[in-house]
């Protein structure tokens, strides 16, 4: 898919599935270190959350499960692939093309990892 292809989807639909964007090297560490930090969330070792029946802070200790993590490039979590991701050329550049934009334009923002409920 070329870049008029993303762009004039993206505007049609107001949004656009990219095949390939995250990189075949990070698959597999990104997979990992969601399920890591979706595990340290649910026992409460990462206290930074979104709560089931809660959508907006403050977040509390009330309810036991989440369906948000927050804070996923934090140093304190020690999962750096998800920065390598969020920083990596496909994912910018596909950023510029469907923003219209230079890199020098794009500021940071938020990077959320949705949690799914546990299965019994």
């Amino acid at each position: 898919m070329n870049s008029d292809d993303i762009k004039s989807l993206y505007d049609k639909h107001g949004y656009v599935i990219v095949p390939s964007l995250i990189p075949t090297q990070l698959n597999k560490p990104l997979r990992e270190a969601t399920e890591r930090v979706i595990a340290r969330t649910r026992s409460g070792k990462w206290p930074h959350r979104r709560t089931v029946g809660k959508q907006f802070p403050p977040f509390d200790n009330n309810n036991p499960d989440s369906w948000g993590v927050q804070h996923l490039m934090h140093p304190d979590l020690g999962e750096p692939v998800f920065a390598q991701w969020y920083t990596s050329e496909p994912l910018v550049q596909t950023i510029c093309r469907l923003l219209d934009c230079d890199e020098d334009d794009l500021q940071m923002g938020a990077l959320g990892d949705h949690t799914h409920p546990p299965t019994a």
